[in-house]
């Protein structure tokens, strides 16, 4: 019995700690909200959504294709109330955005070296925001490079572009990449154009090229 109940509470104690450093990644990210137009006030005007970094105060990185390419949206971040945003930088090739809105810091460290291979990785963002407005944590491990983009196994789904990749280093989550896609296959007739989406394999864009992309702008991720 004392066996058992020490079990218990070990098992709690880990999982209670387990939150409390999640809940540190947590803070770093959060939604991105595509609406209508400036007058939007709730979740039924709002078109589609992704994730965003605070990398300073003032500052979120996103996904470049969170951000639509036609006029008439306005974007938002969501804190505790819905702020406007504007793009200070996007590169559509790279699919990278800098977005200026009203965010505070805590702002994400940075990893001082990329994973390899089978290193763990963790994804924070907000797949299915629209659905269900919670955040999702998940690991994984790399599994390799593809284009130039890291190639793990955390698991997404739409909505979590713009969110990111974390690594553990001394004793601290830092990020390691930008989320920017899920793996998917086509299956059954080209006509079709039907794609089968593996939404456990994920691609994200690696700190080299998130610290090339900042250059010029505002930010200097240390």
């Amino acid at each position: 019995m004392i066996k058992y109940l020490a079990a218990t509470v070990f098992a709690l104690v880990c999982t209670l700690a387990a939150s409390a450093e999640f809940s540190i990644i947590r803070s770093y990210v959060h939604p991105v909200l595509v609406g209508k137009d400036t007058s939007v006030t709730g979740v039924k005007n709002i078109l589609s959504s992704g994730s965003g970094i605070a990398v300073a105060p003032g500052y979120v990185l996103t996904a470049a294709h969170v951000v639509p390419q036609t006029t008439g949206t306005t974007l938002y971040l969501k804190t505790d109330t819905l702020h406007t945003a504007k793009v200070v930088k996007i590169d559509r090739e790279r699919d990278l955005a800098l977005l200026s809105t009203k965010v505070a810091c805590p702002c994400t460290p940075i990893a001082k070296k990329m994973p390899g291979v089978d290193d763990e990785v963790y994804t924070v963002g907000f797949p299915l925001y629209l659905l269900y407005g919670t955040q999702v944590v998940t690991s994984g491990h790399v599994q390799g490079t593809y284009q130039g983009d890291t190639v793990s196994t955390t698991h997404t789904a739409p909505g979590g572009s713009g969110g990111g990749m974390y690594v553990k280093e001394d004793g601290e989550y830092r990020l390691a990449g930008i989320a920017i896609a899920i793996a998917s296959t086509p299956i059954g007739p080209r006509a079709l154009h039907l794609d089968q989406e593996q939404n456990w394999l994920m691609f994200s864009v690696p700190m080299p090229a998130i610290r090339d992309f900042l250059k010029g702008t505002p930010v200097t991720l240390k």
